[in-house]
């Protein structure tokens, strides 16, 4: 009954939303299968908007095409895609759907994952099991993409646990989707521990580039430089060729190791480099405070024989590097630059990087004059997830305005929140960091820990902020105070001043 209110009020849209290929005719019945290439079906693939979607929905009910699990699963899947639909409106075609299949349920998980309320996922998830429907090996992934995403470690180990009862936590892209779920929730040990499992040291086994490129990008993203060096040296052991990726991925390790050194070793020594490459080189020097090597690198890279054109990240490096040197005029120039020579039109990261790069120079105004300018289109969820590794130097006023832009845009993810925390961190408001804990905590969002990672000879310690767990920290404490009132203090006669 409800379906059939649901099709009687999608066929009040009038035709002429359509053009003719979408007028379908109607089917009085249905074989057992369904071909993927079914003129219905197929229609789903030149479905662009939300208008045409619901005309060929309403053309599945009255033929009974939503009856069938497959064409049901395709229709779900056409919805749940930014292109034509909204997760909403997909998520609403499911509840009246009469048996959806494992792949139906994928199909919402994987959408929910992506979507800006990613803790949706895994509510949904026990929603397919309380149905009785059985998760297979590609149920996974995205749950653990949702967990890390919104910074649920409860539910990122219970979700560990349903593949492990499932009997898919072997498979390797499960695996691989783990750990990277654990990296992201700043949980090291876990990390570590799949990373163990995952040793390719067995003998019966040969290594993909892609496992390669997943295990190097663990060790990056975990700090973890002696697992990266077994890597490395397992390519070398193996007489495993260096390809583009593998060895772009390897230089991505030593970079966030902070083995500047050895990534820019590698660089020089790939016959081959594309943007990537060049971009994985560039933001190394740039986040590690090696600003004027990164500009270098860059004015390489436009002048290089191999002719590549930089793009959009290639330009957050670079900004980035002038934000650390203070240069307002290169920043200035390379940001007209940007969108002059290169068709790079600037973007939220990029407007994000020029203010922060006046705001720490003292210009406030014009830092002002900027951010006035941003756009504030939905790319910068993505771009404020790739800026949260960078402190803001400007006026604290000014880091505030931009970090709640993005809270406004993404009210529930809890990542926009930390980079409020740091922006009151670093100026020492405390009181405001226990207001907005406490909004997160009303809001049921738990705050991603922030830690720094030091490895000292063969054991990594983490730093997290506001730790007090260690014994060693009070020491500790002492003496981040003590320096940080000997780089306040103005410089005595004949004292060099300290550069940061």
């Amino acid at each position: 009954m409800a379906a059939t209110v649901l099709a009687r009020h999608l066929l009040r849209l009038s035709p002429r939303i359509l053009p003719q290929k979408f007028l379908l005719p109607r089917f009085s019945s249905l074989s057992n299968r369904i071909s993927l290439y079914h003129p219905s079906l197929l229609l789903l693939q030149s479905c662009r908007t939300l208008k045409e979607l619901k005309q060929i929905h309403a053309h599945f009910i009255v033929s009974g095409l939503c009856d069938h699990p497959f064409s049901l699963s395709r229709l779900i899947k056409c919805s749940a895609s930014p292109d034509s639909g909204c997760i909403d409106y997909a998520l609403l075609i499911f509840r009246y759907s009469n048996s959806p299949d494992t792949f139906t349920y994928n199909t919402l998980i994987k959408a929910l994952s992506l979507s800006s309320d990613p803790g949706r996922c895994v509510a949904f998830y026990y929603q397919m099991l309380a149905a009785g429907a059985i998760p297979n090996s590609y149920t996974f992934p995205p749950l653990a993409n949702a967990c890390g995403r919104a910074g649920a470690v409860g539910d990122g180990e219970k979700i560990h646990g349903q593949a492990v009862k499932n009997g898919v936590d072997a498979i390797l892209f499960v695996q691989n989707s783990l750990m990277h779920m654990y990296s992201c929730l700043g949980l090291l040990d876990c990390t570590r521990q799949l990373f163990d499992e995952m040793k390719m040291q067995l003998t019966d086994v040969k290594a993909t580039d892609r496992t390669i490129v997943n295990a190097l990008t663990g060790c990056g993203r975990s700090a973890r430089l002696l697992e990266g060096r077994s890597v490395h040296g397992y390519l070398v052991k193996n007489d495993i060729n260096f390809s583009l990726i593998i060895g772009t991925a390897l230089m991505d390790m030593y970079g966030r190791c902070g083995r500047v050194d050895l990534a820019h070793k590698l660089f020089c020594r790939m016959p081959k480099k594309n943007v990537v490459s060049w971009n994985v080189m560039i933001m190394a020097h740039a986040t590690h405070g090696h600003g004027m090597d990164a500009i270098t690198l860059f004015e390489e890279m436009r002048s290089s024989s191999g002719a590549v054109i930089p793009d959009e990240v290639t330009f957050i490096g670079v900004l980035c590097a002038c934000a650390h040197l203070g240069a307002a005029d290169h920043g200035q120039r390379y940001f007209d630059m940007m969108s002059r020579d290169y068709g790079v039109t600037p973007s939220f990261a990029h407007y994000w990087c020029l203010a922060n790069l006046y705001g720490g120079i003292g210009l406030v105004q014009e830092a002002e004059e900027i951010i006035k300018s941003m756009p504030m289109e939905s790319e910068s969820f993505f771009w404020g997830g790739l800026l949260s590794f960078c402190r803001f130097h400007g006026d604290v006023d000014l880091g505030e305005k931009i970090a709640k832009k993005l809270i406004e845009l993404e009210p529930y993810n809890s990542a926009r929140y930390t980079l409020l925390l740091n922006v009151y961190a670093v100026a020492g408001r405390w009181e405001d960091v226990l207001k907005l804990k406490e909004t997160m905590k009303e809001r049921g969002l738990k705050n991603l820990t922030s830690c720094s990672l030091i490895d000292l000879n063969t054991t990594v310690h983490d730093f997290v902020a506001g730790d007090k767990s260690r014994p060693e920290m009070q020491e500790i404490y002492l003496m981040m105070d003590e320096v940080a009132k000997r780089l306040n203090s103005p410089p005595c006669d004949g004292q060099a001043k300290v550069e940061i």
